[in-house]
């Protein structure tokens, strides 16, 4: 009986690692990675090696989640303040709470309303995109944090039965992408022009795209505080991206072999090809995104208000005490995103930007192109989610250096991981590269434009915004934690006992609110 428990937490946290990680962005990404490297080979190549670099990565995690896995919570937050220091992990959950989450929402909620509106395939006004898009999305927020205080077992549920279910698409378009290559069909790898864009440094081009498929895979490691197994969030998360990387790669190789390196390529091809196929699986495919997205702001709604929570009980952010539960960090989260929503969407729909004219801006002003014109409203959301991206995974690198430091000082006392010094060494080198090269992508202006006329320069001043906003908060919060010490001291947490992810918590029906 005991072993069955353990194999359905593991299952369960399994399919959870491939529900967060496998989600909008290898739908979204695959063609993009494509045009940034100019090569199938390339691109096919790339999903691999960020793939093992983040599975070396779980191996450090792995001996980091170890130091909480009797006491405290495992976040980004607490475990920055176990290796590192009280005042960075703050700053790290900032970035999260006020920065990140509200960011990542955003993107999903958005791409919701924006899909659904490419399959029906109408023209609209800015003014009358603007118009759905508040009312949409912030409907679909409001319903999901209500779905996650109140029915968590029916959120968790929900998440679970849509990681199934948005395989179904990608395995069908993965085994047509095969035959079709079989057959011979034309693709993107006996494309002429392809082949001539091999060089040595096209992979550059591709990270600032393959970041964003791989973020979110240590967020399982925060359900290990109430798993009735935490030995198996380890064994999870490992198995789980060594699952993401190889179907990542059966994916790419699948839809470049089919067709352009999209969903909806290799079912145009299914459909017989011509107009008519191609509508129909534009139709599929967009509707089939709109999905993929509603479940991710399900789940981002979840893990924004168990961070906030957890980093509370951990002493690094701060909720009045009376108002500390599960609901108010809900609220709070929302009320955030809602802010950052509407700002954002205001200033991508009534504010000119390349091609863009505001609210004067028609689809004759893209060539026809309905996809390009409607993204244009999410703008400024996609930048914001490019630039947070790298922040992530900044603060993920100085974490595993600190892991590295902590075996020469043993700070933190945790059990010794296998294979530790290869993986940590390997895995925070090359994130660091990814870093690098993903920021450089961003900021190489297109062909025949100046720096300052470039989407990079706006990736840029977004970047230093989002440093800036989080540096301010930073310091209100470290002149009121100087002033009150509103927890009596730093170390450990605030309750052993409390409760902090409602998803796990919903199993034993142990919710509180």
């Amino acid at each position: 009986m005991k072993q069955s428990s353990r194999a359905k937490e593991f299952w369960s946290m399994f399919l959870l690692v491939a529900g967060i990680v496998i989600g909008a962005g290898i739908y979204l990404k695959n063609k993009e990675l494509l045009a940034q490297t100019g090569n199938p080979i390339i691109a096919t190549a790339l999903w691999g090696v960020v793939g093992l670099v983040c599975i070396m990565s779980v191996v450090v995690f792995v001996e980091i989640s170890k130091s909480t896995l009797k006491s405290g919570n495992g976040t980004i937050g607490n475990w920055s303040k176990l290796f590192l220091n009280r005042r960075i992990a703050s700053f790290f959950a900032i970035v999260y709470t006020f920065v990140y989450m509200p960011t990542t929402q955003s993107v999903f909620v958005a791409g919701v309303v924006g899909y659904m509106i490419q399959a029906i395939g109408i023209e609209l006004s800015p003014v009358e995109i603007l118009s759905i898009y508040l009312t949409c999305c912030i409907s679909i927020l409001a319903l999901f944090v209500i779905t996650n205080i109140y029915s968590p077992r029916h959120s968790k549920n929900l998440q679970l039965f849509g990681g199934v279910f948005k395989f179904i698409p990608l395995i069908v378009a993965m085994i047509a992408g095969f035959i079709l290559w079989g057959m011979g069909t034309s693709n993107s790898f006996n494309d002429p022009a392809m082949a001539e864009n091999i060089k040595a440094l096209s992979f550059l081009g591709g990270f600032g795209a393959i970041l964003f498929s791989f973020d979110g895979y240590v967020y399982i490691a925060n359900m290990q505080r109430g798993a009735k197994h935490p030995e198996q969030v380890s064994k999870a998360l490992t198995a789980g991206m060594v699952f993401v990387t190889i179907f990542y790669i059966l994916i790419a190789l699948a839809t470049f072999g089919g067709g352009n390196g999209t969903i909806e390529g290799v079912l145009s091809k299914i459909f017989g090809g011509g107009k008519e196929a191609e509508n129909v699986a534009w139709i599929i495919a967009n509707i089939i995104m709109m999905l993929v997205c509603l479940l991710s702001v399900n789940m981002f709604t979840n893990l924004g208000m168990t961070e906030i929570f957890s980093d509370y009980n951990c002493k690094i952010i701060y909720i009045p005490k009376s108002k500390a539960s599960i609901k108010s960090a809900a609220l709070l989260q929302f009320v955030l995103t809602i802010i950052y929503f509407i700002a954002t969407i205001l200033l991508g729909t009534l504010a000119p930007h390349g091609e863009w004219q505001g609210v004067n801006a028609n689809v004759g002003h893209f060539n026809g192109d309905l996809p390009l014109y409607l993204d244009q409203a999410a703008y400024f959301i996609n930048s914001f989610s490019s630039a947070t991206t790298v922040m992530v995974f900044i603060m993920l690198d100085m974490l595993i250096f600190g892991a590295m430091i902590n075996r020469f000082t043993r700070k933190v006392d945790v059990p010794k991981v296998k294979l530790f010094w290869p993986a940590a060494i390997v895995s925070s080198l090359m994130i660091m590269v990814f870093n690098i090269f993903g920021i450089v992508a961003f900021l190489i202006p297109d062909k025949g434009f100046t720096f300052v006329e470039s989407n990079g320069f706006i990736f840029l001043l977004i970047l230093i915004f989002c440093i800036f906003y989080a540096t301010i908060i930073f310091i209100a919060q470290e002149i009121f934690f100087a002033k009150k010490d509103p927890f009596n001291g730093f170390e450990g947490v605030v309750d052993e006992n409390l409760l902090t992810n409602n998803w796990v918590e919903a199993n034993n029906e142990q919710i509180k609110i």
